[in-house]
Order: C-alpha cells, then structure tokens, then sequence
C-alpha cells in the first residue's frame, strides 16, 4: 500500500512538474524583429530562420560609426566620436576617413585630457586599431597611446 501511495505521489509530482514548463517559440520574420540585438549581426529571413552575418572582409567601422544607433538606459546613443577631453570641435575628423584630416588635442591643455571615446555604433569583430598620424610639418605622433576596448556592457 505504501509503495502505490508512493507511485502515485511521485506521478503526481512529475504531472505538475511537467504542467509548469513553458516554452517560447519564435518562428516567424516579425517576431524576430521585435527583439533587440546587435544591428548588424544577424540575417533574419522571410521565413523567419535566423543566420549570423559573418565578419569575412576587414573594414573601416569608424567612419560609418554615426550611421548606427543602440539603446542605452539614457536613451538612444549614436555612434561615433563620443566624448573629447580637448578639441573637442575637431574630434570628428579623427574617424571621418579622409588622409587629410587629423584631430590633435589643444597644446595648451594637460596630457590627462588627450583623449577620445569613439562609438562604433554596433558590434564589430574587431581584429586590429589603426592610427595613422599626419605626415607635416610641426605634427608629432603621439610616443604612447593606449586603445581601450568594450564589450558594450554598462560597467559600473
């Protein structure tokens, strides 16, 4: 008698347990495109299979880095020369792909404010950072700089 008690608790529990798991389909084009990801990134079809968009070719992210915009908790943020410790007036010339163009900080300002946030918009497999330093006279490369980068996640 215990052991049918006991065969029909345990029935029980499993019947429950398996009542309460849910699932979640996702099938169709315009249910993928209420999601959030990384612009970009993926290749949702008409029939709603996904494929992940691969990186082959290298490319130049900063100049179109504007074009692209992602959610942050502030709001919308778009790409592209995002902060400038000095000169800020000519911080976009860094990413505008012209050769003839550079930024360089205010001489009159101190080493802690040569810097620059760039955005690039979008998440980008990145393999290698370029800089190219202007080729006049007067300009002098940097002796040491340091690239930083980000996963895209809010650090605290």
């Amino acid at each position: 008698m215990n052991r049918l008690l006991g065969c029909l608790l345990m029935l029980f529990f499993l019947a429950g347990l398996a009542h309460a798991q849910e699932s979640f389909e996702i099938n169709t084009k315009a249910q993928w495109e209420t999601w959030d990801f990384p612009v970009g990134t993926l290749n949702i079809r008409d029939d709603g299979k996904i494929k992940p968009i691969r990186f082959e070719q290298p490319f130049n992210a900063a100049p179109s880095a504007p074009l692209f915009t992602h959610k942050l908790k502030a709001g919308e943020q778009r790409g592209g020369v995002w902060k400038a410790g000095s000169n800020a007036a000519d911080a976009n010339l860094i990413i505008d792909d012209d050769i003839g163009t550079h930024w360089q900080p205010d001489q009159d300002d101190g080493v802690d404010k040569w810097w620059l946030e760039i955005d690039l918009g979008r998440m980008v497999a990145v393999k290698e950072v370029r800089l190219h330093f202007p080729d006049e006279e007067g300009a002098r490369p940097l002796r040491s700089f340091r690239v930083f980068g980000s996963d895209g996640k809010f650090q605290s």
